[in-house]
């Protein structure tokens, strides 16, 4: 219990208590008291729900740039001039970077749990057939992108 609440309790007890003629504003005084007692910590729930919805969605943010910017920065490749001839060195005449193509990222594929969240999050309540069909077509659609894909990258 916190010093204010026990300050607080004590001066109700004594307002309940005080036998003075004024009992119009020890009334009103134990009054107040007792409200502010008793509405002391009511939050809103559902505020405090999107509130933490809210922090997990700026926590995900935060972890992506932490990530993106752990990734080391491309060094330019050669410097161009005005002219379009390069140097391997930059000075006021070639000034602009010219860098390599970016790492090409390994293909991952979708597993069990990727494809059945994104049948759950777009149809309710699926039949066990029409699941079986659904899981078929987006395994399938996985396969394919991934043949154009490493074929693309050969």
């Amino acid at each position: 219990m916190s010093d204010l609440r026990k300050a607080a309790e004590m001066a109700l007890e004594a307002l309940e208590t005080l036998n003075s003629g004024d009992t119009y504003k020890t009334h009103n005084a134990a009054t107040a008291l007792r409200q502010a007692l008793s509405n002391e910590f009511n939050p809103d729930w559902n505020q405090v729900e999107a509130l933490q919805e809210s922090l997990r969605e700026h926590m995900a943010e935060i972890q992506r740039l932490r990530q993106a910017l752990a990734q080391p920065e491309q060094e330019p490749l050669v410097w161009m001039n005005k002219y379009g001839h390069v140097a391997s060195f930059q000075n006021e005449e070639y000034k602009d970077p010219l860098y390599t193509a970016p790492p090409k990222r390994e293909w991952e594929e979708l597993d069990v749990n990727d494809v059945m969240g994104l049948i759950a999050e777009h149809i309710t309540d699926p039949s066990p057939e029409l699941m079986d069909e659904l899981y078929g077509l987006i395994a399938g659609a996985d396969m394919l992108l991934q043949e154009k894909n490493s074929a693309s990258s050969d």
